[in-house]
């Protein structure tokens, strides 16, 4: 019979091994063995070594006093792979930012089959990483200040590598809030401030989106901003402090056009004392509100069509305010007459159909006239045109026939609507074809 042996014998690598035994039976003398078959014998067990991980095979028989061998037990010596560990923290600086992410793995012998026993710090938040459900890599954010240490001990069964930590410092991270209006107008001065900013911060990173600035107060602000462009612009801010940087902090304005605030008539409006004058704003909106001054001369406002009442001469303006409260302003010179009783005839017109004095009319500042009469007759006295109405005139023709070129003679007779008293106007006038 062959020798009783144990097998299989496990140490762990660089374990003080012990020489192998196995136990012969009737007195018979142990031959060792390093092959199965062959090879020479030792009758001195072997010590095995633990210094590479791997299994070894030993072979061992039983012989008589008589010389017949038995053949060979096999002891089979497994040598286990001893972790020897360490800790690589990366990014590898001699600190990170609060709110950073971090990675721990380990750095040593072995593979993914072995046990990673990870002792984590209270604070920090583990995330995914790119090896999966691979322990031997730690991902972490931190997302408050200090030291953080991390442990980690690697088992290969009942193998266990040593005990190592890696240590991460935590730096503040600066803060800044911003306010900046979120709608605005065109090349209105935006002021874009900070509400809030964290103390010891040391540079200041401002972008206004090729804004123009008006005012400045460096590095903290407060600042003037304006667009000429109508649109959605950015103001952004990052700081930093200590070798950590803000996170970007970006706002929107939304720049509007300014509202029409033209006004419908013409620079320049003459009227009669006492007359009243509609004006009209040329743009008409809901969003839009309408104020007109001198407030007095309107007996209503804040509509963008009003009457305004003839009492003195100067600038009538029209203020208009958009729903994003966008201010714009126009104005036309009112000229009030100190009087409006005057009337006065051309000395010629030409009424050939060249749209140009076709008609002989009656010049006035304004309709302020009662006619009585305005008459033209021919150098033989004969009545060619005859009317009542200031606003009726002449174009040369009598009974459908053009007249003669040559000298024709007026006479109006008229009285002023706030004056009694009778006017006369005579006088020469040419027609010229």
């Amino acid at each position: 019979s062959m020798p009783v042996v144990v097998s299989p014998i496990t140490y762990c690598q660089f374990d003080l091994s012990n020489p192998l035994t196995a136990t012969a039976t009737g007195g018979n003398t142990l031959h060792w063995y390093t092959t199965y078959i062959g090879g020479a014998w030792s009758l001195t067990s072997p010590t095995p070594s633990t210094l590479v991980a791997d299994t070894q095979y030993y072979y061992v028989s039983q012989s008589s006093a008589f010389g017949c061998e038995s053949g060979r037990s096999v002891i089979s010596v497994i040598v286990k792979l001893l972790p020897t560990d360490s800790i690589v923290v990366s990014p590898n600086s001699s600190f990170i930012c609060q709110h950073d992410t971090v990675n721990f793995w380990y750095f040593g012998n072995g593979d993914t089959t072995m046990q990673y026993i990870w002792t984590l710090p209270a604070g920090g938040v583990v995330l995914p990483h790119s090896g999966g459900g691979v322990s031997d890599t730690i991902r972490m954010r931190f997302d408050d200040t200090g030291t953080y240490t991390v442990s980690l001990i690697v088992k290969n069964g009942q193998c266990s590598g040593p005990l190592k930590t890696a240590s991460v410092y935590v730096k503040y991270r600066p803060v800044v809030t911003m306010y900046v209006k979120k709608d605005a107008c065109l090349d209105e001065a935006v002021n874009v401030e900070l509400s809030t900013a964290s103390a010891g911060i040391q540079t200041y990173h401002w972008n206004f989106s090729n804004g123009d600035t008006v005012y400045a107060s460096y590095p903290t602000g407060p600042f003037g901003i304006s667009w000429g462009v109508v649109g959605l612009h950015t103001a952004s801010i990052w700081v930093a402090e200590n070798g950590c940087n803000s996170y970007p902090l970006i706002d929107t304005v939304t720049v509007h056009e300014k509202p029409d605030a033209r006004i419908t008539a013409s620079n320049v409006v003459t009227i009669c004392p006492g007359d009243s004058i509609l004006l009209t704003a040329k743009t008409i909106l809901p969003t839009y509100s309408y104020n007109w001054y001198p407030a007095q001369f309107f007996d209503v406002n804040g509509v963008p069509q009003v009457y305004g009442k003839g009492e003195f001469n100067g600038y009538i303006s029209l203020t208009v305010t958009s729903n994003y409260n966008c201010v714009a302003t126009d104005s036309i010179f009112l000229h009030t007459l100190s009087s409006c009783c005057v009337l006065m005839v051309p000395d010629a017109f030409t009424p050939n159909n060249d749209g140009r004095n076709d008609v002989l009319h009656l010049l006035s500042p304004g309709g302020h006239h009662d006619i009585a009469v305005f008459r033209i007759v021919n150098r033989f006295g004969n009545t060619v045109f005859e009317t009542n109405n200031e606003n009726i005139g002449w174009d040369g023709v009598y009974n459908g026939v053009a007249q003669d070129i040559g000298t024709y003679f007026y006479y109006v007779r008229y009285k002023c609507n706030d004056d009694p008293t009778a006017h006369e106007l005579k006088g020469e006038v040419n027609l010229i074809r």
